[in-house]
């Protein structure tokens, strides 16, 4: 259902929640089976979005910058991947209107969704 540069980041974040203190990134491609270079770019864009902090010096690496019950799936998915956008004018597409009552419904229930639902299941 999601791209691959957010499922990757939704294990990047789970990752993260689920250790204590701060996680290097080069753990979290050894644990996940991710190349290092991705992992980068996918946890400067989550820091970025505000969902992950750095924590520098030898015992650094990254942690949640808030709660995982404050962290909702949509505001992970946002910080890589655009959100659907309407076409200019779903009155003459009734196709393409349907298709964004969907998406919305989607992007709905994925800000209802926190990590610490998705880490208990």
């Amino acid at each position: 259902m999601f791209p691959t540069r957010v499922h990757h980041a939704l294990l990047i974040v789970t990752d993260v929640a689920l250790h204590e203190g701060p996680v290097r990134l080069s753990e979290i491609a050894e644990r996940q089976g991710l190349h290092p270079k991705s992992i980068e770019m996918f946890a400067q864009a989550l820091r970025q979005g505000g969902l992950l902090s750095s924590v520098r010096g030898c015992r650094g690496g990254y942690i949640l910058a808030k709660p995982a019950k404050d962290i909702t799936i949509g505001e992970i998915a946002r910080c890589l991947d655009v959100p659907y956008e309407a076409f200019d004018d779903p009155q003459d597409q009734p196709l393409e209107a349907a298709m964004e009552k969907v998406q919305a419904a989607v992007w709905k229930k994925l800000d209802k969704m926190t990590l610490a639902k998705v880490i208990k299941s």
